[in-house]
Formats: C-alpha cells, structure tokens, sequence
C-alpha cells in the first residue's frame, strides 16, 4: 500500500472509462473502477498462469488496484513501429505465435472475452503475451461462436497494414494446432464477416 501511495499526483499513461494505468518501477498499476473488477483480473492473471498461458504477471492485488509486470509495448503498437521493415522471417514467426495462443487458449478451455492487439505483447523470439485478464473465463469448452469472436476480435484489432497472408498464416496455424473440427472455410467466411463488422481497425484487405 505504501508504494500505492506514492502514485498520488502522478498522471496516468493511460485514462480510460473504467481504468487508469500508471508506471511504478518496473511494474505497471491498473486502477479498477471497482474492486470486484481488479479481484477478477487478479484470479484471472493467476489462472491463466496455472493453466500455462504466457502473461504479463500479476504481482499484487490491493483493493481496486492490479500490480502487474511491465511487458513492454502491445502488439498493435509493435505492429506500427516495427513490421513495415520486419523480415520474412520475423513476419511468419508473428503468425504463428498468434495462431499458437489462440489455439492453447480454446484447446484447454479458455475464453478471452477482450482479446485485442492492445492486451497481447510480442516481440521476436519470444511468446505472444496476454496483458487484460480481467474478462477471461476458464471452461470445458470454447464454443464456435466464441472461437469465431476471439478470431475476429484480434483480427479487426490488428492494424490495416498487416497483410492478408500474414492473417492467413496464422489462421492457418490456428486451425492445425486448436483441434477445430468443422468446415475450415466457413469459419473462415464467418471471422472476415465479423471482423469487417467490428472494424477496429481492419477494413479487409
């Protein structure tokens, strides 16, 4: 609580509706609007963890606070700063580090229900990371509604100048590694609908 304390007077990096995110050493401060939310994102960060998914740790939970690891910058932000000169190899590594998390996700039963460019971190040779585990549910099984969702969430949230066959490529390793069992084309079809819905940032290409 002490370190807490010393965020008084300091400006958030970030402000939004419900949060506020504040840097504290090496470690980020995410202020809930209510305490209930930052308890869910501590069980969340935890579960995650337990069940071997790579995330920014979550080091604290002090009432309407979440101390988590600084992972660095998110993947959209990567996205605008490096990928324009990104190399082949690198580009096809981002693919399948994004297919891969997406497919351990819903192949043990995990549902992120926020999962945007702004909550991964990646950098090349390492991991895709989650960093917002707040809206995270753990299950038997993931739906292929909520399949569909979390691949048009991350797809619509990736910036437009990702190409089409880096989306491709890691749909692709998706697919291979998720134990998906329907008709690959039409989960295809049903992502770009509702990806083109959503249109964070995508507009197709």
């Amino acid at each position: 609580r002490s370190l807490l304390a010393s965020l008084e007077g300091q400006a958030p990096f970030k402000d939004a509706a419900k949060t506020r995110l504040f840097r504290l050493d090496a470690s980020v401060v995410k202020q809930h609007a209510r305490e209930r939310d930052a308890r869910a994102a501590w069980l969340g960060g935890n579960g995650l963890e337990a069940r071997g998914i790579s995330t920014a740790t979550a080091l604290a939970w002090v009432g309407r606070s979440l101390v988590m690891e600084d992972a660095g910058p998110t993947l959209d932000a990567w996205v605008d700063r490096e990928l324009e000169r990104a190399s082949g190899a690198v580009r096809d590594e981002l693919a399948e580090r994004l297919g891969s998390l997406l497919a351990t996700l819903h192949r043990r039963g995990i549902y992120h229900a926020d999962l945007k460019a702004n909550n991964v971190v990646w950098s090349p040779g390492r991991e895709a990371r989650l960093l917002d585990y707040g809206r995270v549910r753990f299950g038997r099984r993931v739906s292929r509604r909520r399949r569909v969702k979390n691949l048009a969430q991350l797809n619509a949230a990736l910036p437009n100048q990702v190409p089409a066959a880096l989306r491709e490529a890691a749909l692709a390793r998706y697919l291979a590694e998720s134990g998906y069992a329907d008709d690959p084309s039409r989960l295809r079809r049903d992502v770009i609908a509702e990806s083109l819905r959503r249109s964070h940032h995508w507009r197709g290409c």
